[in-house]
């Protein structure tokens, strides 16, 4: 028993560690791309068209499924699609939720394609007062979206 108990303290930590790493790199990132956030942002979903295609449509039907959340007329979340190739295949993805509906920006310099081995994922940025204060990354071994819509 008390080496189970030690062994989920330890995955404890290191779960801690490489998303305080995964948080650190991406401030790291965005400074160097000067890029700031608006202080009453609190979500940034970053989505990549190129990559985890289960996770990007994971992504996209988030997107789609809780369109209010993202709408233009509020602005506390935020979503980017960026390595976009095809427009028409982007507005596809979203399943008729217009991109002009939401709160959204379409990267077209790849400003925010992480430079990363997780930069095929969704990333999630969880925002306060404009600074980035933890990092979510949907994969095939997490579930950050599950928790996303907790916290909107």
């Amino acid at each position: 028993m008390k080496r189970l108990a030690l062994m989920i303290t330890i995955l404890s930590v290191l779960g801690c560690a490489d998303s305080d790493h995964e948080t650190n790199y991406l401030r790291e990132f965005f400074k160097d791309q000067h890029i700031t956030f608006p202080k009453e942002l609190k979500h940034c979903v970053i989505i990549p068209e190129g990559g985890c295609s289960g996770c990007i449509a994971s992504g996209m039907g988030f997107i789609s499924s809780n369109d209010s959340a993202f709408s233009i007329n509020q602005k506390e979340n935020k979503v980017i699609f960026t390595k976009v190739n095809s427009l028409k295949l982007l507005k596809r993805n979203l399943r008729g939720v217009s991109i002009d509906s939401l709160y959204s920006l379409v990267d077209k310099d790849n400003r925010y394609n992480v430079d990363k081995d997780y930069n095929i994922y969704p990333i999630i940025i969880y925002l306060s007062n404009g600074e980035i204060t933890s990092v979510g990354i949907q994969s095939p071994n997490t579930d950050a979206f599950g928790q996303l819509i907790k916290d909107l």
